[in-house]
C-alpha cells in the first residue's frame, strides 16, 4: 500500500518531466526560413512554370534572392550557437540537419485566381479565391544560373 501511494505522488512530478523534456529537447525549434514568392498565373493555360519564374526574376532582378540568402546563412549562424549551447546538442543537431533544406530555399507558389459563389439564405455572394496550381522549390544556385542565362540573352 505504501508503495502504491509512493507510485501515485510520483506520476504527476514525472509527467511534469517528461513534458519539460518533450518541449525543450526533443520538439525541434528549427524552421527553415523559406522566401515564398507568389505568382499570378491567371488566365495563362499550359503556361511553363520556368518560363514563370524567368519573367518574374527579368521583373524583380535578383537582390530580392541575395538579401534572403544573406539571411538564411544568418539563421544557420544563429542555429549552430544554440546548438552549441545546448545541453543536449546531439540531438539538436540531428534536427536542425533534418531542417535544412537549401535545394528548396526559394518555393514559388504559382497561382490562379478565380471568383466563387456561396448561396447563403438563397441569395448568391461572390467572393475571390486563391487556387495553388503548383509550388515549386528552388535553390539559390539555380536562380543564379536562370538570372545569368537571362542576361545572356537580353
Amino acid at each position: 500500500m505504501l508503495v502504491w501511494m509512493l507510485l501515485m505522488a510520483f506520476v504527476p512530478v514525472l509527467t511534469v518531466i517528461a513534458v519539460f523534456f518533450y518541449i525543450f529537447v526533443l520538439h525541434s525549434e528549427f524552421k527553415y526560413p523559406y522566401l515564398v514568392i507568389k505568382i499570378d498565373a491567371t488566365g495563362k493555360e499550359g503556361c511553363n512554370v520556368e518560363d514563370l519564374i524567368d519573367e518574374y526574376i527579368i521583373e524583380n532582378g535578383i537582390e530580392i534572392f541575395n538579401n534572403h540568402y544573406s539571411k538564411v546563412e544568418y539563421w544557420k549562424t544563429d542555429c549552430e550557437y544554440k546548438i552549441s549551447e545546448h545541453l543536449f546538442s546531439s540531438i539538436k543537431r540531428k534536427q536542425y540537419e533534418k531542417c535544412l533544406d537549401d535545394e528548396n530555399m526559394v518555393k514559388f507558389r504559382i497561382l490562379s485566381n478565380g471568383i466563387r459563389y456561396k448561396i447563403i439564405d438563397g441569395k448568391r455572394y461572390s467572393y475571390r479565391s486563391e487556387k495553388d496550381i503548383m509550388v515549386k522549390g528552388v535553390s539559390i544556385n539555380y536562380i543564379l544560373e536562370r538570372y545569368e542565362e537571362l542576361k545572356k540573352d537580353i
